[in-house]
């Protein structure tokens, strides 16, 4: 089918539309090569320990959500990158906790709930059924354990199983060890971000449980009969838009106060000159079945 039917997905665009999507383009775009830049500093500063790699990550993390969300919001699909702001989220407040304080403890505490959640993947039944079990997987296995077990991460791992048994058995998130923050909401709420997470997390959530469908029903002003909403609905694009910028601009300015606080000065000039006005125009306009 070369063409698709125009009662779900309307190929023709207003022209101040199409302009409004590339300029929105072209500023993602300005945000993500910059921050490419400065994940290119982090790459040359090098790291001397593992655990260091985990701050990088995590910004080259938000970096790619940033990246897809500017591909999509470029042919106006707003409501489908709340699944990739949710991600970019979470991340940026992993980023966050880890370079606040403690950062080595945290960095491993990372690594540590990320090796038992795959270990348990690779010892179980299913995996093993796929992959098939054979002396690679063994030994990939006992290495893992083994790091756990090193005088490295010893006393992290034996953290996480305190952890564990003190939830009743569940695996704890990696933040909550050494009596961190119990879920994503008390993060959010240690790093004075709740307002962030009160506002948001739920309304990412939904899209991503299939959760939200009803709110594609709306009342049409001129009928008054109820509708579902087109494919690509612009209903949400300034708003998404405008958070993609937030948290990359955010995230890009806490790796540069904490790595390099000499380029603070410059990236916030930049952002003054480049992107401020642009991202003031977005909050000042409608929010709610903005149109064109």
């Amino acid at each position: 089918m070369e063409t698709p039917h125009d009662c779900l997905l309307n190929s023709e665009r207003p022209k101040s539309l199409l302009f409004h999507l590339d300029k929105s383009a072209a500023v993602l775009e300005s945000c993500v090569n910059y921050g490419t830049h400065i994940f290119s500093s982090l790459m040359e500063k090098g790291v001397d320990e593992y655990f260091e790699t985990i701050p990088p990550l995590f910004y080259r993390h938000i970096l790619e959500m940033t990246d897809a969300t500017q591909v999509l919001l470029h042919q106006g699909v707003a409501d489908p990158t709340d699944v990739l702001l949710r991600s970019a989220f979470e991340a940026f407040l992993g980023l966050e906790f880890i370079t606040t304080k403690n950062t080595e403890l945290r960095c491993k505490s990372y690594i540590v709930a990320d090796t038992v959640s795959e270990l348990k993947i690779y010892r179980s039944d299913d995996y093993r059924d796929i992959v098939g079990s054979d002396s690679i997987l063994d030994s990939e296995i006992k290495s893992k354990q083994a790091g756990l077990e090193s005088p490295r991460y010893h006393s992290v791992y034996k953290e996480y199983l305190r952890t564990k048994k003190a939830n009743k058995n569940r695996p704890p998130n990696w933040y909550s060890l050494f009596d961190g923050p119990k879920n994503l909401s008390s993060l959010s709420k240690e790093l004075d971000r709740y307002d962030w997470y009160s506002a948001l997390y739920s309304s990412f959530s939904q899209v991503s449980h299939a959760s939200n469908i009803l709110r594609k029903i709306w009342s049409d002003p001129n009928t008054g009969h109820l509708e579902i909403r087109g494919l690509r609905s612009v209903q949400k694009l300034n708003t998404n838009i405008e958070l993609t910028i937030g948290f990359i601009v955010e995230a890009s300015l806490l790796i540069l106060e904490n790595y390099f606080p000499d380029q603070s000065p410059n990236f916030k000039q930049w952002y003054l000159k480049e992107i401020h006005e642009f991202r003031q125009s977005l909050l000042n306009a409608p929010k709610y079945d903005f149109r064109w």
